[in-house]
């Protein structure tokens, strides 16, 4: 909230501060995605019956705000700029602080002795455990890449740790959780995402872009 409140009054003027402050953005959208995500799947165990409108329900409302969000972005960054966005997105951004903040997915505090790395649980499912630090590893390396190597190699390096990815969870997890993974993960790499084409579109000068 407070990255996007600075970023559309305009306080932040060099790159360093531009990129914390979307990086408080995007960290607060993937928490909220988390705990979204995993009190529904709660919820859809308890209630089974309702689990495919429950996730129908979700999906278009997500799809339904990406929409609207994409008609309206471009009028509001011609007619007010680019800031605009960012002052209209902070008041909805802090209504999340509502319902966390009183605790309406009802969570409850954990018990001292539970806090903190829980062995117990790495030891029961080695496998998941492994699969997340290597797909951790090879987002970290993939990030270095992209800077020390020329952008020709960076495909083959992509391609194999898909690759890597796609074995680990082929061998290593049931059929039953590896299968819808495994077609999200495909549909992701095969999905054309333009949403950095779409920033240099809408924010673009004449200088910049001649024919856009």
């Amino acid at each position: 909230f407070v990255g996007c409140l600075v970023v559309g009054m305009g306080l932040v003027s060099t790159i360093p501060f531009v990129v914390t402050c979307l990086f408080l953005i995007f960290l607060q959208i993937s928490s909220v995605d988390l705990l979204v995500e995993a009190k529904q799947s709660e919820e859809v165990k308890q209630n089974a019956k309702h689990g495919p409108q429950f996730f129908t329900f979700t999906w278009l409302g997500i799809n339904i705000g990406q929409v609207a969000s994409t008609c309206v972005l471009g009028p509001l960054i011609h007619h007010y700029g680019p800031h605009t966005p960012y002052l209209i997105a902070a008041p909805l951004i802090a209504l999340v602080l509502w319902p966390t903040l009183g605790n309406f997915l009802r969570e409850k505090p954990i018990p001292a002795e539970e806090r903190g790395c829980n062995f117990h649980m790495i030891r029961k499912h080695p496998e998941l455990c492994s699969l997340t630090l290597l797909i951790g590893c090879l987002i970290i390396s993939l990030i270095f890449a992209t800077f020390l190597i020329p952008e020709e190699h960076i495909i083959g390096f992509a391609l194999t740790f898909a690759a890597l990815v796609l074995a680990g969870f082929r061998f290593f997890v049931r059929s039953e959780i590896a299968g819808p993974v495994l077609f999200y993960f495909m549909l992701g790499m095969l999905s054309f995402n333009v949403d950095g084409a779409l920033f240099y579109f809408y924010t673009d000068t004449v200088e910049e872009y001649p024919e856009g």
